[in-house]
């Protein structure tokens, strides 16, 4: 098939109404049964296809204008090619489509057809055609399928974020985030605001020309306080207060840093380049260290070339880490999702095999001959050298600790735009495995370290975690020593600083106590957003409950 007709607008804003046309030219005929389809990717929240209701929205049609052949649109409306799941399909349940008819496909008709609620520079919509039942899908590729750009709303709120929060410098670096309703950036023109320390000191006037941007040479305090930066326009349009920061950290003789460790890209099933989204996570989410994991199975050897070249780029020591990764994503049954971190600019990039069950290759992004199936034990004597990180989550295809190696997987990911995974937690604990547990994000649409749930209920439909890291440093060697002694801890978003000792002893590390000694456990946190209560967890029982809305420095003296 070919497109000779195409009516779509060149930009849409986030969440609104569009119209699109497009008219094909059949190079094979359609037998009864056959399909048509317009997909976009599965982490799209764009709207329902309906064909009820040619005056409500999302109201699409199907002509052919050489005969009278009926088509009917999928009723199930779903699509199980991933990633290009999102979308409709007709089926020709009469006549015959043949070889040079004319088939025009309508979105939106009279009242528009509602677009996906995040921004893309190209957002795509794939064609393809089944001929007749079990044959092969025909699909017009990427490059040249119809696609459009999506713009943010208007800016209705702002955030603020202070960089490496233990700093002991005179000048820090804060990131401004102005945001639309949907969590897109979205600039406001040249807005003017003012710096305040604690909502009472003027520190600073500085003016935002976009939507996220990154501040350098803002004054600080030097004292062992904990505080807080607003910032306020002159008309109070736009107020927000930092996370906490204080030169002196909980954790002594280290440095609390915060990041986000998995991100997909428009490489593979999420959006926008490894570049763009390394400068939105320092930008706009105002995180210190951050990973693009794109996965495996939609990269060729080109991608994962463009892969290092921008992580490497995006480099900033002791300023801004980014770290070269990429998702493997066996099957559970051969070890599940696990990213693979490396500490340097290069490293070994080796396919799982396939994509497990949710995946035919013929509607990926590019075809691939894999040359092995592989299990993550495959992975890891194939990596050899322990300048490697693994980290196990549960995605599209679980991890799988029956591969768990002590040396290669210090820390899990329990918490993601996917959902809380405690019960994964606890069943690591059951096994008695020692690892240290993060957050991150998972995001798919853009957002690395600040990604929120879509406007419609739909795939990822929890808020992004986040990585507490205690290091010596920012750097890549400072980020990995910490994960590897487990110094780390998992936030669904808030950036709380916390920090949990036993007789001493820092999260992560191990001691011993004669059976039936006291065990002095202390709890310290400055809290960012509400606190509702603490719980001290043994084998996965609750033997301590703590609850208190204020900063808070807790002991807890008893028998374990």
């Amino acid at each position: 098939m070919k497109i000779i007709n195409l009516d779509l607008p060149e930009a849409v804003q986030a969440n609104q109404l569009f119209k699109m046309s497009l008219t094909l030219e059949l190079e094979e005929t359609i037998e009864a049964g056959g399909k048509i389809a317009v997909a976009a990717k599965h982490v799209s929240d764009l709207a329902y296809a309906q064909d009820n209701n040619p005056l409500g929205e999302n109201y699409v049609s199907i002509e052919n204008i050489n005969n009278d052949s009926t088509w009917e649109l999928d009723a199930k409306n779903k699509m199980y090619r991933h990633p290009w799941n999102r979308g409709f399909e007709f089926i020709l349940k009469g006549g015959r489509a043949a070889i040079g008819d004319k088939i025009i496909i309508n979105m939106g008709e009279q009242k528009g057809f509602r677009c996906q609620s995040f921004i893309e520079e190209k957002f795509y919509f794939r064609l393809a055609i089944l001929a007749k039942k079990d044959a092969k899908w025909e699909i017009i590729p990427c490059e040249v399928s119809p696609n459009f750009k999506i713009e943010p709303a208007k800016a209705v709120r702002m955030k603020v974020h202070v960089k490496n929060v233990n700093a002991s410098k005179k000048n820090g670096i804060i990131s401004i985030k102005l945001e639309d309703i949907y969590g897109n950036p979205a600039s406001a023109g040249e807005c003017e605001m003012n710096l305040l320390l604690d909502d009472q000191t003027f520190i600073k006037r500085i003016k935002i020309c976009e939507g996220m941007q990154e501040i350098k040479e803002i004054p600080m305090p030097l004292d062992d306080k904990w505080h807080r930066i607003t910032a306020v326009t002159d008309d109070g349009h736009f107020y927000a207060k930092s996370n906490p920061f204080s030169k002196n950290s909980l954790a002594d003789g280290y440095k609390l840093f915060w990041g986000d460790l998995h991100c997909m890209s428009g490489i593979c099933c999420g959006t926008g380049t490894p570049a763009y989204l390394y400068e939105y996570g320092r930008k706009a989410a105002g995180i210190d260290f951050a990973a693009v994991t794109s996965i495996d199975f939609f990269m060729d050897d080109d991608d994962w070339e463009q892969v290092k070249r921008e992580t490497k780029n995006a480099y900033i020591p002791h300023e801004y880490v980014s770290i070269l990764a990429y998702e493997w994503g066996g099957s559970t049954d051969r070890g599940g999702d696990n990213n693979i971190y490396f500490i340097g600019d290069e490293g070994k990039f080796i396919k799982s095999g396939n994509g497990g069950p949710y995946v035919l290759p013929e509607w990926c992004a590019k075809i691939h001959d894999f040359d092995k199936v592989r299990t993550l034990t495959d992975v890891i004597e194939e990596l050899g050298d322990r300048d490697v990180i693994i980290i196990p989550h549960y995605g599209g295809r679980g991890c799988n600790f029956n591969f768990y190696d002590s040396k290669m997987i210090p820390v899990l990911e329990i918490h993601s735009n996917h959902r809380n995974f405690e019960d994964l937690a606890h069943k690591v604990i059951k096994k008695g495995i020692k690892v240290g547990f993060i957050a991150d994000s998972d995001d798919h649409r853009g957002a690395l370290g600040d990604s929120v749930p879509a406007a419609r209920s739909h795939y990822m439909a929890s808020q992004n975690g986040l990585v507490g890291l205690y290091s010596i440093d920012l750097t890549r060697k400072g980020i990995f020593e910490a994960l590897r002694a487990k110094r780390v801890y998992a936030t669904n978003g808030c950036r709380t600083a916390l920090v949990f000792k036993a007789n001493d002893t820092i999260m992560g590390g191990e001691l011993e106590v004669p059976v039936g000694n006291e065990i002095d456990l202390s709890f310290d946190a400055v809290i960012d957003g509400t606190f509702e209560h603490a719980e001290l967890v043994c084998q996965t029982k609750e033997i301590k409950r703590f609850s208190n809305h204020k900063n808070i420095t807790l002991t807890y003296n008893g028998q374990v």
